[in-house]
């Protein structure tokens, strides 16, 4: 830890503020750490619970795998903790409820501080979940909600994580059937999720892609649509395209944030655990995409996710420090093992472990004047806002901006000011095409 904390301090050029807590049983007491244990270690819940109609389906959404439930912790921090891998058994959390409500328990193995606990939210399964469509198909096969995000996964989830696309993360899975909405499906899931306050964030997953345009061809007709119909705010997690105009193009044609997810930084253990991405994108392309989409989009509203676990924290380390100096804010998500695959075995990192480099994403990003608000409501990664809880620098401001624009009134500024500033930078779709020779 030592080693991290002068390389950070070395990066910032100032020593790294960081909040160590006394002992594990601390946890339970700052959000940020719990948020990060529960990650990595999941929670304990007895199948009654799980079968409870007010929590929302057990699933990792966002990839199709794994498995998870979202929880609200103090301080409007959401977290998505696995409840059916093999580790959990081990996790010295339980997830409780008496006539008080719901609440997160520290039972054995830390025996010391058993009987600890914190009240927390469970994630609402809303009625719009339970929904048959038009086209007979249920609501929750094809759109889930994670933390605040209304998700519509419109990617090949074989393609994702297939060898020569993914990574050995994903090898040995089997994801058939996980067909995708159509458009028309999308407009009618959105419409519901709306009806019970839902949908103004639209985190459109597009998946991996070998085409030059990045998937964005596929993505255009579910954009324009949802802007014509609803104008939410919509989030788009997709691959680098081939050329760069295509960056340009998805802002605008209504993207609203965009998000090309290198998830390892350092080029060897990239080659390592995801050589079909290696090979057939390439990393350079990753970083070079993420340049030209923070010189594009709103400050702060292009995201790259770094896992951690998968590479030395010295390197996941540069990789913050890299992204922050491109203008993107970076998202730390934390390896999670996955029986079946080909990384199953690889070890996964500690809370107290990682701290420093948790610590370092909250003090890089705001040194290089990254907006923040647009990591709000993320519940399986840990976001720069939410790493102010691994230090002890006054984060107000911050917070403030970010508790507005998550209220009602603070969401219709934020869209109205993201058309604004589009209008004022796109005339048409066609201008920017015709500007790039496409």
């Amino acid at each position: 830890m030592d080693e991290l904390m002068r390389s950070a301090s070395e990066m910032i050029r100032a020593p790294l503020d960081l909040w160590l807590p006394a002992s594990p049983g601390d946890y339970i007491e700052n959000p940020g750490y719990l948020k990060f244990d529960l990650m990595t270690r999941g929670i304990r819940v007895s199948e009654t619970l799980l079968q409870d109609l007010h929590v929302r389906p057990v699933k990792d959404s966002a990839r199709g795998v794994g498995s998870g439930i979202d929880l609200l912790l103090p301080e409007d921090v959401w977290v998505n903790t696995p409840v059916r891998e093999p580790f959990v058994a081990s996790s010295p959390y339980r997830l409780g409820r008496d006539d008080d409500g719901w609440r997160v328990v520290i039972d054995p193995p830390l025996d010391e501080f058993a009987g600890r606990w914190v009240s927390v939210g469970v994630g609402p399964k809303p009625r719009f979940l339970e929904k048959t469509l038009s086209t007979g198909r249920r609501t929750s096969a094809v759109v889930a909600l994670q933390g605040e995000l209304l998700i519509l996964d419109i990617g090949n989830r074989e393609e994702y994580w297939n060898r020569r696309l993914s990574s050995r993360r994903g090898e040995g899975l089997d994801l058939s059937g996980a067909e995708a909405p159509s458009v028309a499906e999308a407009l009618e899931i959105v419409a519901a999720a709306a009806e019970e306050g839902f949908g103004g964030d639209v985190y459109v997953n597009a998946g991996l892609s070998l085409e030059p345009d990045g998937g964005l061809r596929k993505v255009e007709p579910y954009v324009q649509a949802l802007k014509r119909h609803f104008n939410p705010l919509v989030r788009l997690a997709a691959s680098p395209p081939v050329e760069e105009a295509w960056v340009d193009h998805a802002y605008a044609i209504g993207v609203d944030s965009i998000a090309y997810d290198i998830e390892v930084f350092d080029p060897r253990t990239f080659r390592e655990v995801a050589p079909g991405r290696a090979g057939q994108i390439g990393r350079d392309r990753y970083l070079e995409r993420l340049s030209r989409a923070a010189q594009v989009f709103p400050n702060g509203a292009v995201t790259s996710q770094l896992i951690l676990g998968l590479e030395p924290l010295a390197e996941s380390l540069k990789g913050i420090s890299a992204l922050c100096e491109l203008g993107v804010l970076p998202l730390l998500s934390v390896f999670r093992p996955l029986q079946g695959t080909g990384l199953e075995d690889w070890p996964t990192v500690e809370t107290i472990s990682v701290a420093p480099v948790v610590a370092f994403l909250f003090h890089c990003a705001r040194r290089h004047g990254i907006g923040m608000i647009w990591g709000r409501g993320i519940s399986n990664e840990m976001t720069p806002l939410e790493a102010r809880f691994f230090t002890t620098e006054d984060a107000t401001a911050q917070v403030k901006r970010s508790k507005f624009y998550r209220s009602r009134a603070g969401a219709v500024v934020a869209r109205n000011l993201a058309g604004l500033r589009r209008a004022l930078r796109v005339r048409t779709v066609r201008d920017s095409f015709d500007s790039a020779g496409l």
